[in-house]
């Protein structure tokens, strides 16, 4: 089953109480930052400097990385630039392999949890360093794409112009990474 939920999300995989509400929004930026002149100050970086400046960045801009800093600057590019576009922003759990399309395990990408269940399938390791309460918010590649569309079509048909953001999850209660990296490496070692 998927979740997919216009504005707020429903968090089965947190501390919070089971069916706790979290507000789906685009976040705001550091307060007394211009993050449009942020954009152009970055711009005009050299690439060495850029690299050398990004643990910088991300720490006092409070990111734990480029792509969640960057994805960011992008949705509030959206909500400003849109006009009268109808914007749909999906924010998908962690990504995995496929369960059904185009076949059971594809995958085109060993980043993220790919890095970790391809080195659980490949037998490179057999051991999971994840805690035992860190909450598991995994998604099946085919059913993000499938979700991405219905949230898609649901923008589409909006009666006004609007831009909408969608938490992306399949609906596993409990599970934490790790055992859904242990499960993973005995299913596979099978």
């Amino acid at each position: 089953m998927i979740a997919i939920h216009h504005v707020s999300t429903i968090y089965v995989n947190t501390n919070l109480p089971y069916g706790s509400v979290i507000n789906e929004e685009i976040y705001p930026f550091k307060e007394g930052t211009d993050w449009e002149e942020f954009i152009i100050k970055l711009s005009k970086m050299e690439p060495q400097e850029l690299e050398r400046e990004e643990p910088n960045i991300l720490k006092e801009f409070n990111f734990p990385n480029t792509y969640t800093l960057t994805k960011s600057l992008a949705e509030k590019t959206f909500q400003k630039k849109r006009k009268n576009l109808r914007i749909s922003i999906s924010r998908p759990a962690i990504i995995t392999a496929c369960t059904k399309y185009p076949f059971p395990g594809w995958t085109d990408s060993i980043a993220a949890a790919g890095a970790v269940t391809y080195q659980l399938g490949m037998g490179i390791t057999n051991v999971d360093l994840n805690s035992e309460d860190v909450p598991g918010a995994f998604i099946p590649c085919d059913y993000a794409v499938n979700a991405i569309m219905a949230a898609t079509a649901y923008s589409a048909m909006t009666p006004q112009p609007t831009l909408s953001v969608f938490q992306v999850t399949a609906t596993i209660k409990n599970v934490t990474q790790h055992q859904f990296f242990t499960s993973g490496a005995e299913y596979l070692q099978k």
